[in-house]
């Protein structure tokens, strides 16, 4: 799925569970049946557990994939790190010049 087409169908998700529970309260406000009994609240509930589960699944992947480095970037670091590691090995104090 397309980033564009992903962030569309999030929206949607979100829009859908936000009138979920604008559902659930209008069948809840005034109702005398018990909500476990009522077949229409318990398919509103099913509906909202389902979106939000998808919707915790999709929050996951993003940050499993944000956790991931990207080919050749640990390289690239482990590099940059030997460089650093290089250039800093010999403290000042050892530099002839600085010497007292």
């Amino acid at each position: 799925m397309a980033i564009a087409e992903r962030r569309q169908y999030e929206s949607f998700r979100s829009a859908a569970i936000d009138e979920l529970y604008v559902e659930l309260h209008r069948l809840t406000e005034d109702s005398t049946v018990d909500p476990s009994d009522d077949p229409e609240i318990q398919g509103c509930i099913a509906r909202l557990r389902a979106l939000q589960s998808e919707e915790a699944e999709a929050m996951l992947k993003r940050l499993d994939d944000s956790l991931h480095l990207r080919p050749g970037a640990g390289y690239r670091a482990l590099e940059e790190a030997r460089r650093l590691l290089a250039e800093h090995a010999h403290p000042a104090s050892e530099d002839p010049s600085t010497s007292r």
